[in-house]
């Protein structure tokens, strides 16, 4: 039997729970949910009624990985997920962006969303500088850059330079410029890098 679990954000939508839930007389009708059902009601927002339920990728159970917390034996079947860089990992993950685009390119306003961000992202935008042994660093992003790039000059008076290009880290931008500092005598440069939104953070010094 199918029932619906609570939580702080509002109950799990399940089984034939769902149409109950989201009908204009439950107390769980948040205004933006209504008419978003999947059984042909008309939609309020972009995305069309889905005819058919969304076909998610499979993610297998390891029911085999069970870890031992203080004596206490807790089933972890998902943990090969926790692996990123398996070839399982990222099979998976890139059935979940499949999944995503499908949905995503049925919505009528993406592209006029895309046009009007990318309108008003295209300024020169400078970070709040600071300062090392008399020398001013500054992260400037010119419009469009993936990411800002960071200056250094002498002085107020000096003329800025390049000091390290985020942009330059990979060819297909998936290398972030996670952290920085500069020693007091502005000789060193340390820097954190990670790849593909991993947590995981590189430190290289400069």
């Amino acid at each position: 039997m199918h029932t619906p679990r609570e939580s702080h954000s509002g109950p799990h939508l399940t089984g034939p729970h769902r149409s109950t839930l989201l009908s204009s007389s439950s107390p769980y009708n948040y205004g933006s949910l209504e008419g978003c059902s999947f059984t042909g009601q008309s939609s309020r927002g972009s995305l069309p009624v889905l005819d058919d339920p969304l076909q998610y990728p499979h993610a297998r159970r390891d029911e085999s990985v069970v870890d031992n917390y203080h004596g206490v034996l807790v089933v972890d079947p998902y943990q090969w997920l926790e692996d990123p860089v398996s070839e399982e990992s990222k099979a998976f993950v890139e059935k979940q962006v499949e999944l995503m685009e499908s949905v995503l390119k049925t919505c009528e306003t993406r592209d006029k969303l895309r046009q009007k961000i990318t309108e008003l992202s295209a300024c020169r935008r400078y970070e709040v500088p600071f300062w090392a042994a008399n020398k001013y660093f500054c992260f400037l992003n010119t419009g469009l850059q993936p990411q800002s790039v960071l200056y250094v000059q002498d002085g107020l008076d000096g003329n800025p330079e390049v000091l390290l290009d985020p942009n330059t880290f990979s060819e297909d931008g998936t290398v972030a410029l996670t952290a920085q500092a500069v020693s007091e005598d502005a000789k060193y440069l340390a820097y954190g890098i990670s790849s593909s939104g991993s947590d995981w953070v590189t430190v290289k010094v400069l």
